[in-house]
């Protein structure tokens, strides 16, 4: 018996809606670790800190949140070097 589209996606599994919530995740780590990555650069060419001239300096309580979070998608970047290629694989199939 052949399924529609709409009961494909109707009956999306809890593993489907995994991989998404990973790619989106990882893309939102990505992001955020470019921008660190920015931010270092600009600090290591010009020694300028975007971040804290962005939010006060860089002891104020903005900055030291947008430095964890980067910290952590950082980290969360780390799995992506581990990850098998199959599960990207089955992502992009998605």
């Amino acid at each position: 018996m052949r399924t529609s589209h709409f009961q494909r996606k109707a009956g999306c599994s809890h593993k489907h809606r995994g991989y998404k919530t990973m790619m989106i995740i990882d893309r939102i780590a990505l992001i955020l670790t470019v921008i660190g990555a920015l931010n270092w650069g600009s600090i290591g060419l010009f020694n300028f800190d975007i971040v804290a001239w962005i939010c006060g300096g860089p002891m104020s309580v903005v900055s030291r949140i947008i430095y964890t979070v980067v910290a952590i998608a950082g980290v969360w970047c780390i799995s992506l070097i581990f990850r098998e290629r199959e599960s990207f694989d089955a992502i992009e199939e998605t």
